[in-house]
């Protein structure tokens, strides 16, 4: 059968459709709860280059096929505040159990998140402190939350809190780890301290020399009973009686404020000095760049695709190979202090900031082109 050829009056029409349905596409995105972020260069100079300065993802689906298909990675971002529910805007940490919930530290109170709706913990709840810094479970399923001026343990039913250890303050513990054996691992202001899966504690505040431990930020364990702990002006490698000093290549104090791991390769990441990797009992250079050396980070995380993130003060970068992005106001956050950062079981990424927890969900699509005449 031969194909009718169109009228010029129906080629009109079909374009006239498809300029409309293009529009109310554009109108729909500006009203969505969440933005588009991170479009690589290349789809931003390609969509310049046929005359669109500003494309939503949905709008991509309105373009017809075109040779060469460009695969862009792009973050759609949300940011729950205390207008969605949270104790307060100001978040401090975020933490995944293994039940799926999402379980979250702010400067009102503890927040448990079952993908809809938030239940709070404050001091009425018999919380120790409105102020969580630090999140994890440990291995009895309980909830062990970090404060201002301690720890309490959430057991799914009452709060136990304790602020001291051998009558010494833990206050401000901003930072847990749960090694390998099941034990957990606080740093605070006063030390690190230790409690078993017992329940025993201890607390630990100086070399044997006397030199004070103090103000940890950061916990790493390199193998059982051997951890690295830093805090703003050192780096220590701790055994699990005493501490000794860890210096970089010059010979020089390493402060640390996060510890963590990228394929293979424990990372420091330091007050505004760049970033380290622990090699033989040094902190040596790991990718020098810019963004490194003029920020403090809170996190590391590998993705496991080849990508270091990180939060910092000025943002979350993401650095792949020699080259780093970075993700903040200009591109979907509420706030450049990224606090701190999680990923779920679904890949997205929780962004911990004083305005809010923004989520990253990371979307993977084919833009093509076709220019409207």
């Amino acid at each position: 059968m031969l194909r009718r050829k169109p009228c010029a009056s129906g080629l009109i029409f079909k374009e006239f459709k498809r300029k409309i349905a293009y529009y109310f596409c554009q109108r729909a995105i500006t009203r969505l709860p969440f933005s588009v972020v991170n479009v690589s260069a290349d789809v931003q100079s390609r969509l310049q280059s046929v005359g669109f300065s500003h494309l939503g993802w949905l709008g991509t689906l309105l373009f017809w096929l075109v040779p060469a298909p460009l695969l862009a990675q792009h973050y759609i971002s949300k940011t729950f505040t205390a207008n969605q529910g949270l104790p307060s805007s100001y978040v401090f940490t975020s933490f995944q159990d293994p039940g799926g919930y999402l379980w979250i530290g702010t400067y009102g109170g503890l927040s448990k998140f079952d993908g809809v709706r938030f239940k709070n913990f404050t001091v009425n709840d018999g919380l120790g402190s409105n102020q969580i810094l630090a999140i994890l479970q440990d291995n009895k399923k309980r909830i062990i939350a970090g404060t201002f001026f301690g720890v309490s343990i959430y057991d799914g039913h009452t709060f136990t809190n304790i602020d001291n250890v051998q009558g010494v303050s833990i206050e401000r513990t901003r930072i847990l780890l749960k090694d390998s054996q099941g034990t957990i691992w606080g740093g605070s202001s006063n030390g690190v301290w230790k409690m078993d899966t017992m329940g025993k504690m201890a607390l630990f505040t100086a070399d044997k020399s006397g030199h004070k431990v103090d103000k940890i930020r950061a916990i790493y364990e390199l193998a059982p009973n051997q951890l690295l702990v830093g805090n703003a002006d050192h780096l220590y490698r701790f055994d699990g009686s005493d501490f000794t000093e860890v210096n970089d290549e010059y010979g020089k104090a390493v402060g640390a404020s996060m510890i963590g791991a990228f394929q293979g390769k424990i990372i420091i990441g330091t007050y505004e000095r760049g970033w380290k990797v622990y090699d033989h009992g040094q902190g040596k250079t790991f990718l020098p760049h810019h963004f490194t050396n003029t920020v403090i980070t809170y996190r590391f995380i590998d993705d496991n695709k080849g990508h270091l993130l990180s939060a910092t003060s000025d943002g979350l970068l993401v650095a792949t190979g020699n080259t780093i992005q970075k993700i903040d106001t200009t591109s979907g956050l509420p706030h450049n202090l990224v606090l701190d950062m999680t990923t779920d079981s679904e890949k997205n990424i929780w962004v911990a900031t004083p305005e809010g927890l923004t989520r990253l969900r990371r979307v993977h699509f084919k833009i093509t082109i076709k220019k409207l005449t």
